[in-house]
């Protein structure tokens, strides 16, 4: 009996002790898990690049896998096999108070049961297999009372954590599919089905009759050459596996397309915070402003009025005339502190209204801008004179800043220019006021000082206006100015030197004033500038040589001043130089020949100095240029006229088969005419006249099919005109007369259809006139005095009456010419208001109030004129003296 209960107790101690070994398994099984997860984790991190890009060592790494795992279950047996021994003899010795309180319920050996050697319940997990539902359920009916059974409780299984002890790969007992079974094996080489010998743990039984488990234990080292399975890389995953991964899959990229939506969300909300904050701070800068009669409580400071926050943004100098009465600084402030709007305004349309409010009143705005000084209109809007101008003067030159200018500020919601460029590192604001031109416009008055508060402008054009006064200096602060035309003004003073300030200056006209004193040599630093128009002035001395760093310039006009001295050869450096025009002024010496070496000048106009010295041979060099500025394209130009130059015409002149024009009259040239000239196919004009040449006309200057003014008048010319000159038919000036030229007027002149002007009197020409004459409709003059002409007036010189453009006949001084003058010419001349004009000498020649004797001898000497009043065409003010 006492066998009996003896055996019952120990069957009872041994489910207390295999559940209590139960518990710390599960405990330390989780702690084993928990570690080899990060610990596997942090390593197949490390490991998994390499073995990805090294397929071929995937064998052997699975294969240390395995190793690894069999050692470290191993080890875990070994472990709990030895707690298991320490706390069975801790049994048998006796337990003291505190293995009481931390020993578990029941434990101890029964009477009577020798302690084994081995005593302790190995569980060996062999090959990393799992266990199924159905092997835990059979031994636990083979063994009913053993703990074993306790051991295989269907608790662990319901953990389902991969591996049991936290190593990736690695199945404990746990459950599973048969499927999952049956894969797991064939991925470790062994049978798709396992056997029951695999599937259940190997069981050494103590004497009690206690199965004790011995868990795998974790050992790091199994992670080093683990690696994740990608669906590609197994064939042997289950198709729900394969499902799972493919979502996985998905759902990270999932993850990763709505963190990058994330991202570019939270950037967009960072810009938009940050635009918003510094308007906001804008808005509340303008909005802080305190208006001039709000209440303020008695701990804040008083309100600022209005004049206390204009004070902080204009001059003192402005300040000091604010408060004179009757100045434009004190009208304009008025004006402006009447504006309802004027809290809202920003610092800087505070100063762009009060600045162009101090325009309007200092230059007698009422006369040109009626409409100015529109308090309830944006300043941009405000009527403007930006006038289209002439592109080009009297004279066929360019005034670039002449052009019209749409808006007076940057286009409203662009914050760009719509006209002028500005570099690329400047930005402007939408209400920047850039453009104030007053083309031709009663401007009175002067430039107030207060035109440096409109920082942003860059034009600044009142050419062709009544403004006076002197050139402000502070005009050197708007730095970003371009234009600078004050042209054909009343403007006084000296030029500033301040201006070479203006580093982005690009054109600079300053023409038609009364500017007195001498060229600034510091403008030789406005490295941008491309238009220097200084002309019609009192400035005096010479041009100072530093204007040859003037690098980027194009027009190069100085014209009608007082200057003396020489042409610097310097200026030659000026490569990009494409008009040289110094004319009408003081200078005199040489013209340096290396100004014919600049390659883009097209036009040299040396007209009306004091030069001396020939013709530099290098001007053959010169070319044509199809230059965008002029309607079309245009060739080369050279103006030697009007000096005291003396030598040869060079025949080099005749290498320059694109010259357009060529003006050589009015100096001592001497020799004959270069046949070379002939060459010049395109030239169109050619003013000779007025020199010592002597010689007949080339037949090759025939050649020159284009031409239409051909002036070689005034000199020693003689023999006859070529006949190849009726093939000259764009002729419209011809001006053979003062020489010595004999000879007919040969017939073929009728071929001159676009012909305005023939001059050949004083010269030695004899024959009849030609009847032909009669036919040239746009003929306006006709010169035939003083000369030898015999026999009687063709009738058909009356058609000249009839062609509307006929103005003036000269028939005086022909001993030998007589006959009727036709009754349309005298009807024509009739008409003192028409101005037309025949002179004849009456006598030999009959008609018109003076009697028709038809003398069998021409009578000499006797002259009678039809009194009217002449009207002698003139060319341009320039050619009017070629």
């Amino acid at each position: 009996m006492s066998l009996e209960k003896g055996k019952q107790e120990n069957n009872a101690n041994n489910h207390q002790t295999a559940s209590y070994w139960q518990n710390r398994f599960d405990e330390e099984s989780e702690k084993f898990t928990l570690k080899g997860q990060q610990q596997g984790q942090s390593k197949v991190k490390e490991s998994t690049e390499s073995i990805v890009t090294e397929k071929t060592t995937a064998g052997s790494n699975n294969g240390l896998i395995k190793k690894e795992t069999d050692k470290g279950q191993s080890n875990v047996a070994s472990y709990w096999q030895q707690r298991f021994d320490e706390e069975s003899d801790g049994e048998e010795e006796g337990p003291t108070d505190s293995d009481e309180k931390s020993k578990p319920p029941g434990k101890g050996r029964a009477v009577g049961e020798a302690k084994h050697p081995s005593s302790a319940c190995t569980v060996s997990v062999q090959n990393r297999q799992e266990f199924s539902a159905d092997t835990m359920k059979t031994e636990r009916t083979a063994t009913p009372d053993s703990g074993a059974s306790l051991l295989r409780h269907s608790k662990i299984r319901s953990r389902g954590v991969p591996g049991a002890f936290g190593v990736p790969g690695i199945q404990g007992p746990v459950g599973g599919s048969e499927e999952m079974h049956a894969d797991n094996a064939s991925r470790e080489g062994r049978a798709d089905t396992p056997s029951a010998e695999q599937e259940r743990p190997v069981l050494h039984e103590h004497t009690s009759g206690l199965a004790v488990a011995a868990p795998v234990v974790d050992d790091s080292r199994d992670l080093e050459n683990a690696r994740p399975i990608t669906l590609d890389e197994s064939e042997h995953f289950t198709e729900r596996e394969r499902a799972q991964l493919e979502k996985k899959k998905q759902t990270q990229f999932h993850i990763t397309i709505g963190v990058l939506m994330a991202i570019a969300l939270v950037i967009f909300f960072v810009i938009f915070a940050v635009v918003e904050s510094e308007d906001g701070a804008s808005k509340q800068e303008i909005h802080s402003r305190p208006v001039m009669n709000a209440t303020n409580s008695p701990e804040t400071e008083p309100p600022k009025t209005r004049f206390d926050i204009l004070a902080g943004l204009l001059p003192d100098y402005t300040i000091e005339r604010i408060q004179i009465e009757g100045t434009p600084q004190a009208f304009a402030f008025h004006w402006l502190e009447n504006d309802t709007s004027f809290e809202f305004y920003s610092d800087k349309r505070l100063q762009q209204r009060y600045a162009l409010a101090t325009f309007w009143f200092s230059t007698n705005g009422e006369d040109w801008g009626p409409n100015w000084l529109n308090i309830t209109q944006h300043e941009c809007y405000w009527e403007h004179f930006m006038g289209c101008g002439p592109q080009y003067d009297a004279f066929g030159m360019r005034n670039s800043p002449f052009r019209f200018i749409n808006g007076s500020c940057a286009p409203i919601g662009t914050g760009v220019s719509n006209s002028t460029e500005i570099d690329a590192t400047t930005t402007l604001d939408d209400d920047d006021f850039l453009y104030l031109a007053m083309y031709e416009q009663p401007l009175g008055g002067e430039i107030p000082p207060e035109i440096e508060l409109l920082t942003s402008l860059k034009v600044i054009q009142f050419y062709g206006t009544t403004i006076k006064g002197t050139i402000p200096s502070v005009v050197t602060k708007i730095t970003w100015l371009q234009d600078l035309v004050l042209g054909d003004t009343a403007l006084t003073g000296t030029i500033p030197s301040e201006l070479a300030l203006l580093t982005a200056l690009k054109s600079l006209e300053l023409g038609g004033t009364g500017l007195t004193g001498t060229f600034p040599s510091e403008l030789g630093l406005l490295s941008n500038l491309v238009t220097f128009h200084i002309a019609e002035t009192n400035v005096t001395e010479s041009i100072p040589v530093e204007y040859s760093n003037l690098g980027n310039l194009l027009d190069f006009y100085v014209v009608g001043n007082l200057i003396s001295g020489t042409i610097p050869s310097e200026l030659a450096l000026m490569s990009s130089l494409e008009w040289f025009i110094v004319w009408n002024n003081n200078l005199s010496g040489r013209i340096p020949s290396e100004l014919a070496a600049l390659d883009n000048v097209w036009l040299f106009y040396f007209l009306q100095n004091s030069f001396t010295g020939t013709i530099p041979t290098e001007f053959g060099t010169i070319k044509g240029i199809e230059d965008p500025r002029w309607f079309s394209p245009h060739e080369g130009q050279l103006y030697f006229s009007n000096n005291m130059m003396t030598g040869k015409i060079p025949s080099e002149l005749g290498q320059a088969t694109k010259l357009w024009r060529l003006y050589l009259n009015d100096n001592y040239f001497t020799g004959t005419l270069p046949t070379e000239l002939g060459r010049c196919t395109n030239l169109q004009r050619l003013s000779i006249h007025s020199n010592s040449l002597s010689g007949t006309i080339p037949e090759e200057l025939t050649l020159m099919r284009s031409v239409e003014r051909l002036h070689l008048h005034s000199n020693y010319l003689s023999g006859t005109l070529p006949d190849g000159l009726s093939a000259c038919n764009h002729t419209m000036d011809f001006r053979v007369s003062d020489n010595f030229f004999t000879g007919t007027v040969p017939h073929e002149l009728k071929n001159w259809t676009q012909v305005a002007q023939i001059h050949l009197n004083n010269n030695e020409f004899t024959g009849q006139l030609p009847s032909e004459l009669g036919s040239l409709g746009t003929l306006k003059e006709l010169k035939v005095a003083s000369n030898l002409f015999t026999g009687t007036i063709p009738t058909d010189i009356g058609l000249l009456a009839v062609n509307g453009n006929f103005k003036l006949l000269n028939l005086t001084d022909n001993e030998n010419l007589y006959g009727s003058i036709p009754e349309e010419l005298c009807d024509w001349a009739s008409d003192p208001g028409l101005g037309n004009v025949v002179e004849f000498d009456c006598g030999p020649v009959c008609g018109c109030s003076c009697p028709c004797s038809m003398p069998e001898a021409p009578l000499s000497n006797v002259s009678s004129s039809l009194v009217v009043i002449p009207n002698l065409a003139n060319d341009s003010a320039v050619d009017g003296g070629l």
